[in-house]
């Protein structure tokens, strides 16, 4: 039979456990997200459409951009928005096939619209052109 102390001991282990691989493990089932480093052009931004796999999430950064920001490929579609919540400015995360601040709660569409609050705005988005092996996200514009 075990101890009051082994069982909290136990419980206390698990709980360890669940807190480091808890996040993790509800990330598993999320759409894979891919970090990439774009070639720069002028005021724009270019990656290769090689990179952005359907249904992925690819995180875009480099020191010239005024943020990192996430493209989305949805079949034929694609997305580029701000990684930044527009309810309190934390950082936001891919979850399934949303967007989800850790702060308050708020969803957001891969094309940044608002799916739950507390949010009232959509994501920050870029302009991004397909063209031809290439995807250009344009800054300003």
């Amino acid at each position: 039979m075990q101890t009051r102390k082994d069982f909290i001991k136990t419980i206390g282990t698990a709980a360890v456990g669940l807190v480091c691989l808890g996040p993790s493990l509800l990330l598993s089932g999320c759409s894979p997200m891919i970090k990439v480093t774009p070639v720069r052009r002028n005021d724009a931004f270019v990656v290769a459409l090689a990179e952005v796999k359907k249904n992925a999430v690819l995180l875009v950064s480099h020191p010239d951009l005024p943020e990192q920001i996430y493209v989305v490929n949805e079949g034929e579609k694609y997305f580029a928005v701000s990684t930044i919540c527009t309810h309190r400015g934390c950082g936001i995360s891919p979850a399934g096939k949303a967007f989800v601040c850790p702060c308050h709660g708020s969803e957001f569409a891969f094309d940044g619209t608002v799916l739950k609050g507390p949010a009232r705005e959509s994501l920050k988005r870029y302009s991004i052109i397909k063209e031809s092996d290439q995807l250009v996200i344009k800054i300003n514009g």
